[in-house]
């Protein structure tokens, strides 16, 4: 087997891409020369005027937005020169090749994989120079960002979660009101008084808690601050294969989040 190289997308290589959000019965198209199959939560890419569909779990993965709609593919892939015309299994389908493109995949050994064309592939990916790997100093900070990431990420849940929560048990609560000032579910008068009182009670608390914490807005805010995190980084991570240009994008990584880390 022919040893594989390690290369990664080049950085000013973006796609736009937009996912299959809808309901609706998995679909076959022709590509490559061959069949594949679109699935509901799969993204449809468009890259340099290719258009095709990646797998919604492989794009979780390997793609991250670095601007609304727009996406870089991060992390190394190991590619080998394909020797023979031939086809290769992916996740969408199969994709045929010639003789001298390219077939990538995400890993050293075995590994799912696809294919690109020669002239597709020089153009938007480079091999990955081994000596320009980060430094300690650059690894620490990595480690610090991705680390805000999930703090925020963790809040922004959180926070999301108690709004809901809240909404719904002041809704709840405003409806067995309305219900109680309507109908009379008990013999007991004093009894359908207390069971009101206490309604309305939790209804003003659940109220309270969404004007007091601003579940919402926190939630909205640390979804925000994530999303920046990970773009700056994801930009990073495509400078970083580069040696000449790494140093300038880990400045421009401490730049932008350097501000949002230290308050």
């Amino acid at each position: 087997m022919t040893q594989r190289i390690h290369y990664r997308k080049k950085h000013d290589q973006p796609v736009s891409a937009v996912q299959l959000n809808l309901e609706c019965e998995p679909f076959d198209y022709s590509k490559w020369n061959h069949p594949n199959t679109c699935k509901p939560g799969d993204w449809i890419v468009s890259n340099g005027g290719d258009t095709y569909t990646v797998e919604k779990e492989y794009f979780r993965q390997y793609y991250t937005e670095v601007e609304k709609g727009m996406y870089v593919k991060t992390g190394g892939v190991w590619v080998e020169p394909a020797l023979a015309d031939g086809t290769i299994e992916t996740f969408e389908g199969t994709t045929g090749y010639r003789a001298g493109d390219y077939l990538v995949f995400d890993r050293e050994v075995d590994g799912k994989g696809y294919a690109v064309s020669k002239m597709d592939f020089e153009r938007m990916y480079e091999k990955i120079d081994e000596t320009s790997q980060m430094s300690p100093e650059q690894e620490r900070y990595i480690t610090r960002v991705s680390t805000a990431i999930k703090k925020h990420g963790t809040s922004e849940r959180l926070n999301t979660f108690a709004f809901y929560c809240f909404e719904f048990a002041g809704l709840l609560a405003c409806a067995g009101v309305m219900v109680l000032s309507k109908v009379t579910l008990f013999h007991d008068a004093g009894t359908q008084k207390l069971i009101t009182a206490f309604l309305g009670g939790g209804t003003a608390f659940a109220g309270g808690m969404l004007a007091k914490f601003k579940f919402q807005a926190r939630g909205e805010q640390h979804a925000e601050i994530r999303k920046n995190l990970e773009s700056s980084l994801a930009v990073f991570n495509a400078l970083a294969a580069d040696y000449s240009t790494k140093e300038s994008g880990y400045r421009r990584l401490i730049a932008e989040c350097e501000p949002i880390l230290v308050k």
